[in-house]
């Protein structure tokens, strides 16, 4: 990979003060390590048989049959030229001069925090050569741990910079990273110290949509430093205040305490005001994952009842989650399932299908959560029940409780407990149906040191599936960053078994902000909602979710200051909220084209999925950066430009083109062209 910034890197290391590279005074002395301190297949036509003929000898010559040969296949090539170039400012290190190499870096342990070990090395990068971060932040144990644990937090590499870097009010204060890591599990995060002397903190999204896991690829990373919520010192508010001073690469504990690698980075640029212009190709290339045709068949929502089953699976939704209550099935040991039949036999009609909870408990087996072999046991023989009355029905899965991790569902949680209650409910499900899928317990939260604990036990072994409900009120695509070291932590405990997101929405209450978006019946909430419950859906395409769950259908009430009323793709009484909406309109993208899966070539913070049919294309964008807009520039042959609401969007047109600029607030566009 060719560095995008090495054509100026030497001009600005050995001047910093050039035009075009940043200005800047005299300096000051960095944050070190007494000073640090820190807030914590295509589808292919089918032939057809020839047929017909007589089976006798012809009295007369017969002219033979030419048949013509088939049409060639024409494969599209792909153009590897760049879609988008960073505009940088001023090239702070490239680790291969003097002035900016490796050794005037400075390794700082984080000893607010004892116990992170590390050290900082010199290696090759993207080209020329990089500098290695190496972390150990487990206390020596070469294992996944909970991250709130005594050991260390972070350790950093610290760069004071030869000279100041001027950053005018004006500007829009970047820094640019090529950065990767090939254990793909650390939690890089970024340090600058500003004119007042201030230190901001942030987060490097090292994974994303397009690299959610361990790879050896260099990812370019830019993260915008004009305001942070981790700061202090100097002006103490958080505002980015030029020029820049130093800055620091660390490597830090997330959800999971990972075991020991490195973060190697290359190339640490200013960008003043990035150029975030992207053009949108029809041939760009392709991630290297295999996808399947299509989401329909793993995209669901959660019902009550039977009602709306048409407007659902007409919006691409042909999965629903269901409670399957084991207090009303069993009575004194006699199961009777009539109360859920219906909703069984409606499905069937339509090919849809239903994830059934088994939940919650039962006042003949402990009243609660099953906690005695016993009450396991008949737990266990609920599911072997259902599976025995639903096999030769479309059943998607059978999910082991709801939430053990919460105490409103389990009543002091037991990780160990859960598990041995999931291990006998396994056995039980799949003596009655060997084919059935046994998920766990969707974990609210995405709470690692449950599932850590669970782990331990060694008793999931025959599920097929981890359920996880991870609900927050951040950007739905910062979920990407924690799915890889799940991943791995299953995989360490020798398990092969899929992660589905059985429970996830957004409440146009509470999870957004009300001084912005009013109260949950706002329509400027509504669509707000509409907007992260669509990119929740395309960040589980991405991610090649096997299930992902929309909580919830309906609204479950009609106040509109209850978080709990506001989660639905349709309100209390059955209309359309923006989110069925925005359903309706990437169903309506992707209906008779196939899923090929996302482009890797694109600027931080926006993604672009592709659909294929016959002789056009689909795209889907979307920009997760709320700070910057991304101009995207499109193809002559563009057919349609459709917002996520359905409206149809008008390009600005020039004298070079046709183009769309883009922000997150205005949520997905969906764009087809001509191949």
């Amino acid at each position: 990979m060719v560095s995008k910034y090495r054509l100026i890197a030497l001009a600005c290391i050995a001047s910093i003060v050039l035009a075009g590279c940043g200005g800047g005074g005299g300096s000051t002395p960095p944050a070190t390590s007494g000073g640090n301190a820190v807030p914590e297949a295509v589808p292919t036509t089918p032939t057809t048989p020839v047929s017909g003929g007589s089976t006798s000898t012809p009295t007369t010559p017969t002219t033979p049959v030419v048949v013509a040969p088939p049409p060639a296949v024409v494969t599209d090539a792909v153009d590897t030229s760049p879609s988008w170039a960073p505009a940088v400012s001023a090239m702070i290190s490239t680790f291969d001069t003097d002035a900016d190499k490796t050794s005037n870096w400075l390794f700082y342990p984080g000893s607010e925090f004892p116990g992170a070990n590390g050290s900082l090395y010199e290696v090759a990068g993207v080209s020329g050569k990089g500098a290695a971060l190496q972390y150990d932040l487990g206390c020596g144990t070469p294992t996944f741990r909970p991250s709130n644990d005594s050991c260390g937090r972070y350790v950093a590499a610290n760069f004071r910079l030869p000279a100041n870097l001027a950053v005018a009010s004006t500007d829009q204060p970047t820094i640019a990273v090529d950065i990767r890591n090939l254990q793909g599990v650390a939690a890089p995060s970024l340090r600058v110290v500003d004119g007042s002397g201030q230190t901001l903190q942030f987060p490097m999204q090292i994974r994303t949509l397009e690299h959610s896991g361990a790879a050896a690829g260099w990812r370019s990373v830019q993260i915008p430093v004009g305001k942070s919520t981790t700061y202090w010192g100097g002006d103490n508010n958080g505002v980015f205040r030029g020029p820049l001073k130093s800055v620091s690469i660390m490597a830090s504990s997330t959800l999971i305490a990972t075991p020991p690698g490195t973060i190697e980075v290359d190339n640490v640029a200013l960008l003043k005001t990035p150029d975030n212009t992207f053009e949108l190709k029809s041939n760009a290339p392709l991630s290297s994952i295999a996808f399947p045709s299509t989401y329909v068949g793993r995209l669901g929502a959660g019902v009550r009842t039977t009602a709306q089953l048409d407007k659902l699976k007409a919006a691409g939704i042909t999965v629903v989650r269901k409670d399957l209550r084991w207090d009303g099935v069993e009575s004194k040991g006699v199961f009777n399932f009539a109360r859920y039949d219906e909703l069984v036999t409606e499905l069937d009609k339509r090919s849809m299908s239903v994830l059934w909870i088994l939940d919650y408990g039962h006042p003949d087996h402990g009243g609660s959560a099953p906690r005695s072999d016993a009450d396991q046991s008949a737990y266990a023989e609920l599911g072997r029940q259902a599976a025995l009355r639903y096999k030769s029905h479309n059943v998607a899965g059978y999910e082991v409780w709801n939430e053990p991790n919460m105490d409103l569902r389990w009543p002091s949680p037991d990780p160990v407990l859960f598990a041995n209650l999931v291990n006998k409910t396994v056995r039980a499900i799949h003596l009655a149906d060997p084919k059935a899928k046994v998920v766990s317990g969707g974990l609210a939260n995405m709470d690692t040191a449950f599932l850590m604990s669970m782990l331990n036990t060694g008793k999931l072994t025959g599920l097929n599936a981890i359920g996880i409900h991870p609900y927050r009120k951040t950007a739905p695509e910062t979920y990407a960053s924690e799915i890889g070291p799940i991943q791995q932590l299953i995989a360490s405990k020798g398990l092969s078994v899929e992660l589905w997101d059985t429970e996830w929405g957004y409440s146009s209450f509470e999870d957004i902000d009300a001084s912005v978006y009013g109260n949950g019946h706002d329509p400027r909430a509504r669509r707000r909602q509409g907007n992260l419950v669509l990119r929740k859906v395309l960040t589980q395409l991405a991610l090649n979710a096997p299930i992902t769950i929309i909580f919830d259908l309906f609204d479950s009430g009609t106040n509109p200051k209850e978080r709990e009323h506001n989660f639905g793709l349709l309100t209390n009484d059955g209309s359309d909220k923006p989110g069925m909406i925005a359903m309706r309109t990437l169903y309506s993208a992707q209906k008779g084209r196939v899923f090929k899966g996302f482009l890797p070539d694109v600027p931080p913070g926006l993604h672009v999925l592709r659909w294929d049919g016959t002789t056009d294309r689909a795209f889907a964008l979307w920009t997760d950066t709320n700070d910057r807009k991304v101009t995207v520039e499109l193809p002559s042959t563009i057919k349609t430009l459709t917002r996520w609401d359905g409206t149809v969007v008008q390009p600005t047109v020039t004298s070079t083109g046709r183009s769309v600029v883009m922000s997150e607030a205005d949520g997905p566009l969906f764009v087809t062209i001509t191949k």
